[in-house]
């Protein structure tokens, strides 16, 4: 059995090319950062949430110290607004 070509040895720039090529199938490609705090919130069990919710609606409404003002929400946060 005689072999069609001798296998060469890869030079520093060709494996260099290729652990590039080889990370990037490991990248998410989904979206760029991680999630945001509301995302968070919303993955989180509601039955953990559901008091402080309903607590700081009420504040709210009642416009009490304590209670956060309205926040104006960032363009991020209106890309991210669907995603888990």
């Amino acid at each position: 059995l005689v072999p069609e070509a001798v296998k060469r040895r890869t030079t520093v720039e060709e494996r260099k090319a290729r652990n590039v090529l080889d990370r990037e199938k490991f990248q998410l490609k989904s979206h760029g950062g991680g999630k945001t705090n509301a995302e968070k919130r919303r993955t989180k069990n509601y039955l953990m949430v559901q008091k402080k919710k309903s607590h700081l609606a009420g504040l709210k409404k009642r416009g009490r110290p304590g209670a956060a003002p309205g926040k104006q929400q960032l363009k991020r946060d209106k890309r991210k607004r669907r995603r888990l």
